[in-house]
């Protein structure tokens, strides 16, 4: 099926946990490829937000080293920033460890406020 824009519509399926981040995990790549009984499904059993306030963003290019650096982080599957209030709101498939979350901000060139 293709969209009004030209662009094939592509189904995604559930697969590995990256697929999570890139939509289909290798073995799903093409079409018709493996039964579903031979595949290992991971399905999140619920979603987690998490808030965190970080200190010093002051424009958009913080606002996008900072989601680059938090996307990167396992089970994240979004990642949203108020640059007015410094609040960030992370998505993800299971429990974040706090020091790999202050570690991925810290190197995007902020902190953790608190």
């Amino acid at each position: 099926m293709t969209c009004s824009n030209g662009i094939p519509d592509n189904p995604t399926r559930v697969g590995d946990a990256g697929s999570l981040k890139r939509g289909v995990s290798p073995s799903e790549n093409s079409e018709g490829s493996g039964s579903p009984a031979k595949r290992s499904l991971l399905v999140p059993m619920h979603t987690i937000y998490s808030v965190y306030d970080v200190a010093g963003m002051t424009c958009e290019h913080c606002v996008a080293s900072v989601t680059a650096k938090l996307s990167e982080l396992d089970h994240v599957t979004d990642v949203t920033v108020n640059l007015t209030t410094g609040a960030v709101t992370i998505t993800s498939a299971d429990e974040l460890n706090h020091r790999r979350v202050a570690a991925a901000v810290a190197h995007a060139g902020h902190r953790l406020a608190g």
